[in-house]
This record gives structure tokens, C-alpha cells and sequence, in this order.
């Protein structure tokens, strides 16, 4: 099962900082490239900006498919060790992400 659960979605693509980074990892931007977003960082990465639909594993900056709006998979997130899960839910929330189990009936 991948990241996105949800039918309406937006994405779009953006420049992703060297490391790496799980498909589901959350995103702030900082200096015009997205990192893995920090709830202490002072450099614009402490506000999700998006969330990283691919794995990321470079050693330079690369352009990788991002979710900008819709429903995910709370448990294929990954953020930041100061994020709790319920912190960062709220914080995708105000960005039009929606971050929910998935159910298996």
C-alpha cells in the first residue's frame, strides 16, 4: 500500500535537499528546497510543507513528486523526532493533508 489513500489529490514536483527520505516523509521547505520538516527548526522547515510521494536517496539536491493536498496513510508517515504522530496529523490538517488509518475490511 502506498502513501495516498484518498481519490482527490494535488501534487506537483519539488527540489528535495541531499539525504535521505522515505515516500511519506513530511516536508518543510527552507531556502527554496525541501527537507525533512523539524517542529524546533527556525529556517522555515518547522511548517509541513508537503509530503514526499517517493524515496529519496541522493547525495545532491534532486526534484522528486510531492502531495500537496489529499488523504494519506498516518502510518506510512514519517516526520521528525520532535513531531508527535498527533502534532504532526494537526499540522498536515492545516495544509489540506489528511492523515488517517487505513481500515481493512
Amino acid at each position: 500500500m502506498g502513501v495516498i489513500i484518498g481519490d482527490v489529490i494535488v501534487t506537483d514536483s519539488g527540489l528535495v535537499a541531499a539525504g535521505n527520505y522515505k515516500a511519506g516523509t513530511v516536508l518543510g521547505l527552507a531556502g527554496g528546497k525541501l527537507k525533512l520538516s523539524d517542529k524546533n527548526a527556525t529556517d522555515g522547515s518547522e511548517k509541513p510543507y508537503a509530503v514526499l510521494l517517493e524515496d529519496v536517496n541522493s547525495d545532491a539536491d534532486r526534484v522528486a513528486p510531492i502531495l500537496l493536498f489529499g488523504e494519506v496513510d498516518r502510518g506510512a508517515l514519517s516526520f521528525g523526532q520532535n513531531w508527535s504522530l498527533d502534532e504532526i496529523v494537526a499540522a498536515l490538517r492545516n495544509i489540506g493533508i489528511f492523515a488517517k488509518g487505513v481500515v481493512n475490511g
